[in-house]
């Protein structure tokens, strides 16, 4: 048991799960940190904001067509959360591997070694942070939505 505490607590795997973890925690400054970019963009050459403004409609459209459809908007959150279950079976799939055996020498190994061995899980967790972020987005677009009463048929 000593081994296994020895090998969690050693820092190559304590940073690899901080890096994780702190990704999460940091959204918030990464999409502070995308405002001000799109800012700067938008004070850039013309040819690069063109991309950027059709980049942005192009999102506009799509999140429109969705959100129309309550089931669709159901799908995305029900994915979002799908990768998210992918994104702790990985953790967890990882964890037990460094417990169990095949990666029990993990911390024999140099950090970047480490890092390229744990790429799935920080794959994983940037693929449900996009979605996430995509569904708040279409929700927040699906709020918008004004309810009016359907017309009578006379």
């Amino acid at each position: 048991m000593e081994e296994y505490l020895s090998a969690l607590t050693s820092p190559q795997a304590v940073v690899s799960i901080v890096i994780a973890i702190s990704v999460l925690l940091i959204q918030p400054v990464f999409i502070s940190i995308r405002r001000i970019i799109l800012r700067f963009i938008m004070q850039s050459p013309m040819f690069i904001r063109g991309f950027v403004r059709w980049l942005r409609l192009k999102n506009m459209r799509k999140l429109k067509k969705i959100r129309q459809n309550g089931d669709e908007v159901i799908f995305q959150s029900v994915r979002a959360n799908t990768y998210f279950i992918l994104f702790l079976g990985t953790l967890a799939f990882y964890i037990a591997m460094i417990m169990l055996g095949p990666l029990k020498g993990m911390n024999n190994l140099t950090t970047i070694e480490q890092l390229i061995l744990t790429i799935p899980i920080y794959i994983l967790e940037v693929i449900w942070i996009s979605q996430y972020a995509d569904v708040r987005q279409l929700i927040e677009s699906r709020r918008k939505l004004r309810i009016t009463s359907a017309k009578r048929k006379s």
